[in-house]
């Protein structure tokens, strides 16, 4: 292991732009190790992160977003702190969501996603993106330019996902004024919030009441009477969950490859060349945007139990 000095991932602003020779390195030491600063056991290797993913006994999903930060709400004691991860699982962050729970609660909560991303509703949703697209760049195709981010990007995302889930298209406009950093001006009195998770709570909650009393024949009363797979209906706020971190996790990401992609492309005008003649290379193109520009560069796991990875010691809470 190399003792020169390590930057650490978490806060070294001079990884943002270039993390890749920082992931070359850890690759080149071995597929696991203990990063210096918070105590981190990164996982380089393929087989030893399909490994943890897999290990559901073995590691929890409760840090999943959040991974070191903050610290542990409790001090791992023993060789097993199951027990303690459920005893004090509200007071980690996003405890609540899909991404951080585990089994047989994730299991069940997904399930009411199986349910609504059919074959047929993904044919129909991407007959909206397409004519999301051409609409989208409509917008600032006479300007001659445009913000990528805010104006394509985001609002793009944001409104396949609302498709998706079968929000009205009277309400696209005001999902977009509220969650897409201003792309589209507020309007018919409409008030500015501060917290987009709390005005997607507050829309889905409505959406769900409304489609238990009266079910239509759309995408929202299937998502509201979708049932756990034991065939009990979900609380309307596991419901309204579901939908806020779908909302949450595939909108930025997708904003961010997008922008990626594009950067990608205007920086390679060769590469920009090659696409154009021979469009049937684009899904490769962003297939090897998402691998090598992830929106999302690292993923957590908390064991649960004393392990051992790739050779490399882990007790219960993480390395200590």
């Amino acid at each position: 292991m190399c003792n020169s000095y390590e930057p650490d991932l978490f806060s070294d602003e001079s990884l943002v732009d270039d993390p890749h020779p920082y992931f070359d390195r850890l690759r080149g030491e071995c597929p696991v190790k203990i990063e210096p600063h918070h105590g981190v056991a990164a996982v380089t290797g393929y087989d030893d992160a399909v490994a943890v993913f897999r290990d559901h006994a073995a590691y929890s999903s409760i840090n999943a977003v959040t991974g070191p930060f903050p610290s542990l709400p409790f001090e791992p004691e023993g060789d097993d702190i199951g027990a303690l991860i459920e005893k004090y699982r509200d007071h980690f962050p996003m405890n609540e969501h899909l991404v951080t729970l585990d089994r047989p609660q994730h299991t069940a909560h997904r399930e009411l996603l199986k349910k609504l991303l059919t074959p047929r509703r993904l044919q129909e949703n991407e007959a909206f993106m397409r004519r999301l697209a051409d609409r989208q760049i409509d917008e600032f195709l006479g300007r001659g330019r445009c913000e990528l981010m805010s104006e394509y990007a985001k609002p793009f995302s944001l409104l396949v996902i609302a498709d998706l889930l079968g929000v009205p298209e009277e309400d696209h406009r005001s999902f977009r004024a509220q969650l897409a950093s201003g792309s589209a001006p507020l309007e018919n009195g409409e008030v500015p919030i501060a917290n987009p998770l709390e005005f997607l709570e507050e829309r889905f909650t409505g959406y769900v009441e409304d489609r238990r009393r009266e079910p239509r024949g759309d995408v929202l009363t299937s998502l509201a009477t979708a049932r756990f797979p034991d065939g009990t209906l979900p609380e309307v706020a596991d419901v309204v969950r579901v939908a806020c971190f779908l909302f949450a996790a595939g909108q930025d990401t997708t904003a961010r490859l997008l922008t990626s992609a594009f950067r990608i492309i205007a920086e390679r005008p060769d590469l920009q060349r090659l696409l154009r003649d021979e469009r049937g290379r684009v899904p490769a193109f962003v297939e090897e945007t998402l691998r090598m520009e992830s929106p999302v560069k690292s993923d957590f796991r908390l064991a649960r139990t004393a392990t051992t990875l790739g050779g490399v010691d882990v007790a219960p809470g993480g390395p200590r």
